[in-house]
């Protein structure tokens, strides 16, 4: 087969691959504050809003409520209430959920990497075959790394892929999600990211992509030392 005739099946095949999805541009904007109870507890607060449809409208608000414990040699266990609202078009549906997880952290010099398993169980809103994997009822595996050799900077990528928790299908891989995001240190208690995110739903007939910007500011309270 001549290289012509292979690169025009190959671009034929490209196109026809692309057209057979619906792609989706957003920007997810997140303000993260964090307190360090002790050294082993620490809780969180984080609001959020995302758009959506080529960054043309508000697909959802919400805020976090979270605590994260760490249990010894790396481990950790994390516990977080999410309420807020996703957009029907013509009108905002209420969410709610839940999300327990375990974990594990390794670190040696520069570099971390950890694993997080997480049940995520739907309050309301988030019904059976809702695309909006983040409100559904489901299973959450996260890996990620990240690299602190850089003064002032963190720069970490990572791989979250969700299961189903239904008796049909169980453990089916539903949707995944990977992110690369860079952080700047302002100063002790400020930090201010950007990021990239691509996520792809598995589920749907028509593949569904997701390509989102991230921009993120942290601010960390911490005790007044007497």
């Amino acid at each position: 087969m001549k290289l012509r005739n292979l690169l025009s099946i190959l671009s034929i095949f490209i196109s026809t691959f692309l057209s057979a999805q619906e792609k989706d541009a957003g920007l997810w904007t997140g303000i993260g504050l964090s307190y360090d109870v002790n050294k082993k507890l620490e809780v969180s607060v984080s609001p959020e809003f995302r758009l959506e449809e080529n960054i043309s409208r508000v697909g959802s608000v919400f805020c976090d409520f979270g605590a994260e414990y760490k249990l010894g040699n790396g481990f950790f266990a994390t516990a977080t209430y999410r309420g807020g609202a996703k957009n029907r078009i013509d009108y905002f549906q209420t969410r709610q959920r839940l999300q327990f997880g375990l974990g594990y952290k390794w670190k040696s010099e520069d570099f971390s990497i950890s694993y997080a398993l997480r049940y995520q169980g739907s309050i309301q809103g988030g019904l059976s075959g809702d695309s909006d994997a983040d409100f559904i009822t489901i299973i959450r595996n996260k890996f990620a790394v990240k690299y602190e050799g850089v003064k002032k900077y963190t720069f970490s990528t990572s791989y979250e892929f969700f299961n189903s928790v239904a008796l049909v299908n169980r453990l089916e891989w539903q949707n995944w999600r990977w992110t690369i995001e860079a952080e700047r240190k302002l100063n002790k208690r400020n930090f201010i990211s950007l990021g990239y995110l691509i996520q792809k739903d598995l589920e749907s007939s028509v593949p569904a992509s997701d390509f989102v910007v991230l921009v993120g500011y942290k601010h960390i309270f911490k005790k007044d030392k007497d």
